[in-house]
């Protein structure tokens, strides 16, 4: 790292949340650097900064989003005090009733479908209830009308808090859509320490996920010249760094760990808006557990919770890396046929077929239009590969042990592997060899099949 880069890195480790909502500032990395974001507190008195706030930005009304449980558990209070102090206020809300919400098509349809019958007027803002699928439905419909929103978070349960992209379910396939981050993200410690522990822990999986989605990130500014950032991986390593320390305070319930696992949520979501993505917080872990919920929604069911299922695929992803770290130079497997070959065609889309069933034509569509298995385009990727390889094996040196991060999770009463939550031997390695065909992002993964690897061949 050069002096400029520690300078940046550096920064990062004294950054605090109160830096962000000050003025953009110029990077060294080239960007100027800045979020939506305007106000962030974790207090008990929050429902009153939400009145000050909403006073400060001349709100005229309130659209509040929730579902049943989330406006049980805070929504009905914060109408109740906007309400009785904003008199002239004007308050509507939208309640979901659905026991289990999901991101998708119909649940944006009921949303934007509410939005049309209220008249648009000036002054108009969204309020969130809620956590993860509230947070990012109320992020993509409030963007679309480029009307401001806030977050009300009421489980510290996902980094998206502060993020400027929504994850919704389209056509059976997940996916990232570009949308807005919050204004303001505001919560009671109280109400975040008493949320249910499943969601705790989710929270915990999704932070220290970023264990691999910083080596999947400089994995491609090695092979793809990516954008890189000192400042905002220093950053995303402090919040993880710090909710790994924090773990077991935070699983007990301390108000103080549980808010400051809501603060590292935060702070991912804001290194995510200034990278205008979000690849410091999302590698192959991510695609392993997006992978697996689409699967689960196929078949019915609701599934686990997003940040769990990305603390299961960690030590999967992470023994992959172990293996690199042992491979003096790039070990290319010369099995499969050419990739310009119909055979290989009519194979791969056979295998994704299996993989994804009833999803399988929007992934094979975006398969073709990403083109990421054109066969010159990974010959160039292979030698950059082969330059690079003393830099890649010195990465994969860094990644964890995956016997370290097993035993925190034991210490935590995280589940230990995937069939603690049901899934399957043949989830798993459909997952390792064809989750990577969700996303157009470089990562382990898809260097594996560079070298033409199947993923769980190696596990």
């Amino acid at each position: 790292m050069n002096k400029e880069g520690e300078l940046s890195a550096a920064r990062a480790a004294e950054f605090t949340l109160p830096d962000a909502l000050r003025q953009p500032w110029d990077c060294c990395c080239g960007k100027t650097h800045r979020t939506n974001l305007q106000w962030f507190r974790v207090q008990p008195d929050v429902l009153q900064d939400l009145t000050d706030i909403l006073r400060q930005a001349d709100c005229r009304r309130v659209l509040l989003v929730a579902d049943t449980h989330t406006y049980a558990v805070q929504g009905q209070a914060a109408a109740d005090v906007l309400q009785a102090c904003c008199p002239d206020l004007l308050l509507e809300q939208f309640i979901f009733p659905d026991p289990e919400l999901v991101p998708d098509e119909q649940a944006l349809k009921r949303l934007q479908d509410w939005r049309r019958a209220i008249p648009v007027q000036t002054g108009d803002y969204w309020l969130a209830v809620g956590s993860g699928t509230l947070n990012d439905l109320t992020r993509y419909v409030s963007s679309q009308e480029n009307r401001p929103y806030l977050v009300l978070g009421t489980a510290p349960s996902m980094d998206g808090y502060a993020s400027g992209v929504s994850p919704l379910i389209i056509r059976r396939m997940k996916q990232t859509f570009p949308a807005q981050s919050p204004q303001a993200v505001l919560a009671d410690p109280r109400v975040l320490a008493r949320a249910p522990r499943d969601l705790i822990l989710a929270g915990i999986g999704d932070v220290l996920g970023k264990y691999n989605s910083l080596l999947d990130w400089q994995l491609s500014v090695l092979v793809n010249d990516e954008y890189d950032c000192p400042f905002i991986r220093g950053l995303v390593e402090k919040s993880r760094d710090e909710v790994a320390r924090l773990a077991p305070k935070i699983i007990r319930g301390d108000e103080a760990a549980v808010s400051a696992l809501m603060t590292a949520l935060t702070e991912v979501g804001v290194a995510m808006d200034y990278s205008d993505s979000s690849r410091p917080a999302s590698g192959a872990e991510h695609h392993l557990a997006h992978f697996w919920e689409m699967r689960e929604l196929l078949s019915g069911n609701h599934g686990h919770y997003h940040g769990t299922e990305v603390g299961l695929a960690l030590p999967l992803i992470l023994s992959l890396w172990r293996q690199l770290a042992g491979w003096p130079e790039p070990l290319e497997k010369c099995s499969r046929p050419a990739r310009s070959s119909q055979a290989w065609q009519r194979q791969r889309t056979r295998q994704l077929e299996e993989a994804y069933r009833q999803a399988a034509p929007s992934v094979l569509k975006f398969d073709q239009e990403v083109d990421w298995f054109n066969e010159s385009k990974r010959q160039q990727r292979l030698a950059r590969i082969r330059a690079v390889w003393p830099r890649i094996r010195q990465l994969a040196q860094t990644a964890p042990d995956p016997e370290t991060l097993t035993s925190l999770y034991r210490q935590i009463g995280f589940p230990l592997t995937p069939a603690d939550i049901g899934l399957t031997p043949d989830d798993v390695q459909a997952a390792l060899n064809h989750a990577s065909a969700l996303r157009d992002r470089y990562t382990i993964l898809r260097l594996l099949d560079d070298l033409n690897w199947s993923p769980a061949e190696l596990l």
